[in-house]
């Protein structure tokens, strides 16, 4: 078979013959080289035409959604750090479970429960901030204490008329209305009432006597722009250790009217009522010396009998039972006197008017 040499073939007899072999050789290489070539080309042009397209029909592909499907951490477009969680996230909670609760897994959030029910409360912290740092809004209306910013979690709504819980990690959005939030912002979202009228009663039991009773009444869409909701709850759970319990009242009301062409006005009234004992703090050398079981004491206080130095008997014993060594209990160690009673409510209206495409006008009167 002879072989026109291409120029690759030729520069490489050049390069053989150069480093020492025969003329003889480098064109026996040369057209060696040659063969080899030709044979990649004839196997690149059959590769070639073979690639084409191919009408398999039509693939369909089912599955469930992704992440979005949970509730947790969803997309957002705000050009600043912020997260949340939706209503399918919180629907798989405890009803009992708080907002601090269900923000626990969102980034650069540390949470503390002060039980398991999330009735007596807890803390948060977002970024090194602590709660009474923090911005707290429900429906738009601050609630932190106007005293020291403090939060108190428990209190503001059921977790089945909440729809999302969101945080902004780092500052509070500057439409916030907040005067003390230099961590960021909290905020609670209420669901609005649906369009179809029904009547929703949950049950819920479990250990520590943990019982909650849950009613809703919808009244559906009337007229083609009026709905309203009503719910109440009681829930009820002991303490996990020592005397005493959490006992929560709570009501939501909400109602909107849409006057169609984007504009709407939101009424919310939300009453909570409870009565807690407190769950007693203990130090790492109560813990060795008492046990994590150590709560406030049921001996009540009493004075001493009159005398030189009896004025100092409200420096008493720390007692759970009995009275061993002559003084008497620690008044401020008893557990009747340690009551957490509570109640609060929130009145608002969330008004928002489209003037024109451009223009709308919104404001947010509370009580």
């Amino acid at each position: 078979m002879s072989l026109k040499p291409t120029r690759f073939a030729v520069l490489l007899a050049g390069f053989v013959a150069s480093h020492g072999a025969s003329a003889q050789e480098s064109v026996a290489l040369a057209e060696a080289t040659a063969i080899t070539v030709a044979a990649d080309a004839g196997v690149l042009a059959t590769a070639q035409a073979a690639t084409g397209t191919t009408d398999v029909g039509k693939i369909a592909v089912e599955g469930t959604e992704g992440p979005g499907a949970t509730g947790l951490i969803q997309p957002e477009s705000s050009p600043k750090a912020r997260s949340s969680v939706e209503k399918a996230y919180i629907e798989n909670k405890s009803p009992t479970e708080n907002p601090f609760q269900s923000l626990s897994l969102l980034p650069g959030v540390a949470t503390n429960s002060t039980d398991s029910s999330g009735l007596f409360g807890g803390s948060i912290r977002v970024r090194g901030f602590n709660s009474d740092q923090l911005g707290f809004t429900v429906g738009g209306v601050p609630v932190n204490d106007s005293g020291n910013f403090a939060v108190f979690p428990q209190e503001y709504t059921d977790s089945e008329n909440l729809c999302s819980v969101f945080l902004t990690q780092g500052s509070a959005d500057t439409e916030a209305p907040h005067t003390g939030a230099s961590g960021g912002n909290i905020g609670l979202t209420l669901c609005d009432p649906k369009d179809t009228a029904g009547v929703k009663v949950a049950q819920t039991g479990g250990s520590l006597k943990l019982t909650r009773s849950y009613a809703k009444i919808e009244t559906g869409l009337v007229g083609g722009i009026w709905k309203s909701y009503v719910s109440y709850s009681r829930a009820l759970i002991d303490k996990f250790k020592g005397d005493g319990r959490a006992d929560r009242h709570h009501v939501d009301f909400v109602s909107t009217v849409d006057l169609g062409k984007g504009s709407k006005v939101t009424g919310s009234f939300l009453y909570n009522r409870a009565l807690n004992n407190n769950i007693r703090t203990l130090t790492r050398a109560q813990i060795d010396s008492r046990g994590r079981a150590l709560d406030f004491g049921t001996v009540a206080p009493r004075h001493l009998a009159p005398g030189p130095g009896r004025q100092n008997e409200n420096v008493g014993q720390d007692v759970t039972t009995g009275t061993p060594g002559g003084l008497p209990p620690n008044g401020d160690l008893y557990a009747p006197f340690n009551l957490n009673p509570f109640r609060n409510y929130i009145a608002s209206v969330n008004a928002g008017f489209q003037i024109t495409p451009e223009l709308r006008f919104s404001f947010i009167p509370y009580l």
